[in-house]
Order: C-alpha cells, then sequence, then structure tokens
C-alpha cells in the first residue's frame, strides 16, 4: 500500500479512537464539483473487531463508514451503522455539549467555518442539522447532514 495512504489510515484510525475496529475495505471515489472541481475521497470501512454476521453485502452494526479528502487529508463523513459506535476518541464525545461546543467540533473536523460554509438549519434534543453554504448563502441543490447526538 502506498505510504500516504497508509498514513492516512492511521490518522483517521487515531483520530477517532478506532483500537476496536478493523479496516475491512478501503477505495477512491472521484468527486465532481462545478465549482470546486474534481477531488479525490479516500472511502474506509472500518468493522468492529467483534462484529456480528450478517446478510451477505450488509455492513454490521457499529460499522464505521468514513471519508476523507485525499488533498486536504480532513474528514469529509462519519456514518456509523445504526447509530451504534465503539470509537473511544475525545474528538467525538460530543453527546451532552453545548449546540456551540458541537460546532466549533463540526468546524475542527472538516475544516469549514460555520456561518461561511455551513449553516445550522434544525437542531433537536438528540440531532443537529446542517446545510452547505457559501459565504452564509445556501447552496443548492443543497447538501444536508444530520448529525445526531
Amino acid at each position: 500500500m502506498h505510504k500516504r495512504v497508509q498514513k492516512l489510515i492511521d490518522v483517521t484510525a487515531d483520530e477517532l479512537g478506532l483500537d476496536k475496529y478493523y479496516l475491512k475495505r478501503h477505495s477512491f471515489v472521484k468527486e465532481e464539483n462545478p465549482n470546486e472541481g474534481v477531488s479525490y475521497e479516500l472511502t474506509m470501512e472500518w468493522f468492529p473487531n467483534e462484529a456480528a454476521e450478517t446478510e451477505e453485502g450488509l455492513n454490521p452494526p457499529g460499522t464505521a463508514v468514513v471519508d476523507v479528502d485525499l488533498h486536504s487529508e480532513r474528514i469529509k463523513k462519519i456514518i456509523f451503522v445504526n447509530d451504534i459506535s465503539y470509537a473511544h476518541a475525545e474528538a467525538l464525545t460530543v453527546i451532552h455539549q453545548t449546540s456551540e461546543q458541537i460546532i466549533e467540533w463540526v468546524e475542527e473536523m472538516t475544516g469549514l467555518e460555520y456561518g461561511r460554509q455551513f449553516q445550522l438549519v434544525e437542531e433537536s434534543k438528540n440531532e443537529m442539522h446542517f446545510r452547505s453554504a457559501v459565504d452564509n448563502i445556501p447552496v443548492y441543490p443543497k447538501w444536508e447532514h444530520r448529525y445526531n447526538l
């Protein structure tokens, strides 16, 4: 495996506290954006060490799917299957924090600036709903992401 790819895998595992996981598979995805041009992402599927058997082609509960931008080396997306996580990183301990602390965490993890590049659309007790923006103007077709607390 190329040293740069291995470094991204190792850094991702460390930053997200994936000690109880193993890297099942990874792939590269080409993203085309009319405003930003072409970018490439490393998509990783981390399975829990104690994963239960699942149907063929399905990721077990707790699987972490992580997308990292190859250019910036920033995490673009984290999904835990069935909202179950065995990760222990301090970076993921945003439960029971204030909205401001969660927004700061999103900024730190993504490199995006709140207000300028993403906005809070909706907030409830267990969820925050964000959308992308350019200079605080919503981008359409809109990209939205729900962050479950």
